[in-house]
């Protein structure tokens, strides 16, 4: 098959099936894992308990326990997708912005806007 080309029917279940063959031969995560590391957007699809023992996820510390005052138990909760360590100041500081292990600078300062 060429480049470009229109895919008839039976070629198209073709290729499907060929995929479906290669995918049947490794667990999700090690597919996942693989294919973004040669480019490729892929990302293995689970319950949602297999998000607790997701590697990236537990190495970000994405969840929280927090007490449930109604169980009287702790909880995991998912944490914030980012979180401030260092809020602009009047000085002049930037601030500096975490999303995940990535660092965002901030503005150098905030404006406050009064309406009268």
């Amino acid at each position: 098959m060429t480049v470009g080309k229109t895919c008839s029917i039976s070629e198209l279940s073709h290729i499907e099936a060929v995929i479906e063959r290669f995918f049947l031969t490794a667990s999700a995560q090690d597919l996942m894992e693989d294919g973004q590391a040669r480019g490729l957007a892929i990302m293995a699809l689970g319950k949602a308990g297999d998000l607790l023992s997701d590697p990236q996820l537990t190495a970000e510390h994405f969840f929280t326990s927090l007490r449930h005052q109604d169980l009287n138990d702790a909880v995991l909760y998912p944490g914030a997708p980012g979180w401030m360590t260092s809020p602009a100041t009047r000085t002049g500081s930037p601030s500096i912005f975490w999303v995940g292990r990535f660092r965002i600078p901030g503005p150098t300062r905030f404006t406050c806007w009064s309406v009268s």
